[in-house]
């Protein structure tokens, strides 16, 4: 009952794809489609990194690779489409943030514009690489496209096969070369930190030689004015000493001239006296005479005195001035130099602390190194494993000894699984016909399929491919 189930199933389905078939050429050889076709190539493009669609991409089409012609972001499926005219050759540039940028060429000039018949379209898609993937070779798609897109010369768009199978085989890199590339890497880190250790260290040089010379001026202004005040208190101190030594003088000849005035107005007045007073009178009057020269005398020597006590005291505030100027001064350079000194020890510490990560950085790479090796391994292992459990595991076609079913085509399915490429070969034998078909799957993702050696058609693969396993399970 399920071999009859089955038997229907497969006998309408090929019925349904020989309908389709059908209506599709019936329709691409109606006039009225020739005339509404428009002059364009029919681009879409799937990014992926991984197996994981990728989001926000960035593609951008050149017309004859300098003209910018269209850009678009990529959405959630990972998709656009363009329309490209008839005519020009195109350079499609993909971008991602952390990403190898890489680019396509599409050779739409050999179409000429009077094939209104011809809808050529194409799908590519664009696996995307990390920068920090040293295992791509990320200078080879810099310089050169990962594919170039050409007209088949009827209505479609195909790969140069040639041209693609050359660059897929330089687009790894051997181990030796990702050690070279990674050393290279490694070499380039330490000169440009060199680089910038020896920049910084210029720079804190020449901030150094420029804030010591800043201190020398400033040491230099601040004795020029130390200088210029000493100068000015020198020049005060004497006008004050010349002042106090006028005023002493003016006071004694001040003093003198009243006391000469004095005692020429007390000799007067004696020799007028002298006659009515008596010896005790006169003797009485010389000892308050004494008496009144001697507060006289003292009165002066006390204002003497307290004349130069002002003057010692001013000498000695002053001296108490310079001093402190002194100290201020000796202060200073103290915290400069401890400033300094300050400065030296954390560029000391800076320095220790970028050969600390210098060495912690160069310890991560070569992790990152042992880490990438070890999983290379691992996933050849896998694949060598995955191969072997198909290969154990795929049935071959009985051989029939009892009996021969007459017009029956004895199919052969074979599938080899490599490293770059993926192949699926049926062998169909019909009495004295034998036909080869063969699909390719490429790693980069392109699928190409043959019959007999021949490129073919998709559609036609699948139709008589579908036809001969059909009719061979009857």
């Amino acid at each position: 009952m399920d071999i009859f189930r089955f038997n229907r199933f497969t006998k309408q389905f090929h019925l349904a794809i020989l309908l389709a078939l059908m209506v599709v050429l019936n329709h691409l050889s109606s006039p009225l489609h020739s005339q509404t076709l428009p002059e364009n190539i029919d681009f879409k493009v799937h990014c992926l990194k991984g197996k994981t669609n990728l989001n926000g991409a960035i593609v951008t089409v050149f017309k004859n690779t300098y003209t910018k012609f269209d850009e678009k972001t990529t959405g959630l499926t990972g998709r656009v489409s363009f329309n490209l005219p008839f005519g020009y050759d195109y350079k499609v540039i993909f971008k991602y943030p952390g990403c190898v940028e890489m680019y396509l060429e599409v050779k739409g000039s050999t179409i000429p514009r009077d094939r209104t018949d011809a809808y050529p379209s194409y799908q590519a898609e664009a696996q995307f690489f990390e920068t920090a993937d040293v295992s791509v070779n990320a200078d080879l798609f810099l310089r050169s496209p990962f594919t170039k897109v050409i007209w088949d010369g009827r209505k479609t768009m195909v790969d140069d096969k040639p041209y693609l199978d050359q660059f897929t085989k330089k687009m790894f890199l051997t181990e030796e070369e990702q050690k070279q590339i990674v050393q290279a890497k490694m070499k380039k880190q330490m000169e440009e930190k060199e680089k910038l250790l020896k920049e910084k260290e210029e720079k804190e040089k020449a901030e150094s030689l420029k804030l010591l010379a800043k201190k020398q001026e400033q040491d230099r202004l601040d004795a020029e004015q130390k200088r210029k005040r000493d100068a000015d208190a020198r020049k005060q101190t004497d006008a004050r000493a010349l002042v106090l030594q006028k005023q002493k003088e003016d006071s004694i000849t001040r003093y003198n001239e009243l006391a000469r005035i004095q005692a020429e107005e007390e000799a007067k007045r004696k020799k007028e006296k002298e006659s009515m007073e008596t010896e005790a009178q006169r003797f009485k009057r010389e000892e308050e005479e004494r008496a009144l020269a001697e507060r006289k005398n003292k009165e002066i020597k006390t204002n003497m005195e307290n004349e130069l006590l002002k003057l010692a005291a001013e000498n000695e505030r002053n001296a108490h001035q310079k001093a402190l100027a002194i100290q201020l001064e000796e202060a200073r350079a103290n915290s400069i130099i401890e400033q300094m000194r300050q400065e030296a020890k954390l560029k000391s510490d800076q320095m220790k602390i970028a050969q600390e990560q210098k060495e912690r950085e160069l310890e991560l790479i070569k992790n990152e190194q042992d880490k990438n090796s070890e999983v290379k391994k691992l996933i050849v292992a896998a694949a060598y494993a995955d191969r072997a459990v198909r290969m154990a595991g795929q049935k071959e076609t009985p051989e029939v000894k009892t009996y021969v079913r007459k017009m029956i085509p004895t199919v052969t399915v074979s599938e080899e699984n490599g490293f770059f490429k993926d192949v699926r070969t049926t062998v169909v034998k019909y009495y004295l016909l034998n036909d080869t078909y063969r699909k390719e799957r490429s790693f980069w993702g392109t699928i190409t399929w043959y019959k007999n050696n021949k490129e073919i058609d998709e559609l036609v693969y699948n139709v008589e491919i579908n036809f001969y396993l059909s009719y061979a399970n009857k």
